[in-house]
């Protein structure tokens, strides 16, 4: 008998025969995400081989949802920066290039506080990324509390791990 889908609970993990339910929010953070800085090591590798700059930042807001928080800088990013959410354990959920998540509103509304935004700005030196930085934190008043950190490869490491560990500051 094949097992029935956990519709009722959309997808807040297993029910109580211990069944992981489909369709729902942790199905699509197990098949959607990535290690950020497997993400990162992608974008090293990309520039190494072209001689290139890349920077990598990280937001958070004390006082705005992710959703808002997400909304605000998708519009302030480029079509070529890859743009993402980095959840508690470090996986990287990319945001797609129309700028939406595949999460959809509702799930984003239910994450949790503790998430960041990722941004990779590739080809992009310290003063392409402090231009870049400048024009998305002025979407922001100061009691919004958000702040942003980040790390220019090669100058600040050359390493994923340092880099993501910079950015998160």
């Amino acid at each position: 008998m094949p097992e029935e889908r956990c519709s009722e609970m959309q997808g807040n993990g297993p029910d109580e025969s211990g069944r992981r339910c489909e369709g729902g929010l942790n199905d699509w953070l197990q098949r959607t995400a990535w290690p950020f800085e497997e993400v990162v090591q992608l974008e090293q590798r990309r520039s190494e081989r072209y001689s290139h700059y890349f920077v990598v930042a990280l937001l958070r807001s004390e006082r705005l949802a992710i959703s808002d928080l997400l909304g605000f800088v998708a519009l302030a990013t480029r079509g070529s920066d890859i743009l993402g959410l980095v959840d508690p354990e470090g996986r990287y959920h990319l945001v797609g290039a129309d700028r939406e998540s595949a999460m959809g509103a509702e799930a984003l509304r239910r994450l949790a506080d503790d998430w960041r935004i990722g941004i990779i700005f590739p080809e992009t030196d310290r003063g392409d990324a402090a231009a870049a930085l400048t024009r998305i934190m002025s979407s922001f008043t100061v009691d919004d509390g958000v702040s942003v950190k980040c790390a220019v490869y090669p100058e600040d490491g050359t390493s994923p791990k340092d880099l993501v560990s910079i950015a998160a500051g």
